[in-house]
């Protein structure tokens, strides 16, 4: 019952925390790269534990396999998101030197779970 109980409440909350923080981060400036790149990773988070949330209320079958491959595609938007709001991130300048390689590390970054997606499938 326990385990149960847990395995819906955490991925609740996370979700809540995750796509609340999102929201506040754009209240705050919504023009800074950084905090645009910030809230498009949290909500990756946030929707990836949404669908980690209806996995484990859907019934074993083939719904619920396709909201596991739905949570891991959501997944793969997770690594591109945060290293382009790290890129943004650490420079003053909002990322101005890396503008010609970011399309390049974004690509090399979201290739990996793209590819494993591709195998699980």
């Amino acid at each position: 019952m326990l385990l149960s109980l847990l395995a819906v409440l955490v991925p609740l909350l996370s979700t809540l925390l995750a796509l609340g923080l999102a929201a506040f981060v754009l209240s705050r400036n919504r023009r800074a790269w950084a905090n645009r790149w910030l809230a498009v990773g949290l909500s990756a988070v946030g929707l990836h534990q949404a669908l980690l949330l209806a996995s484990a209320l859907v019934a074993p079958g083939l719904r619920r396999l396709a909201v596991v491959r739905l949570a891991y595609a959501a997944a793969c938007a997770i690594p591109p998101s945060w290293l382009a709001f790290s890129l943004s991130f650490g420079e003053t300048d909002g990322g101005v030197r890396l503008v010609r390689w970011r399309p390049v590390l974004l690509a090399l970054t979201a290739a990996a779970p793209l590819a494993w997606l591709a195998l699980a499938t």
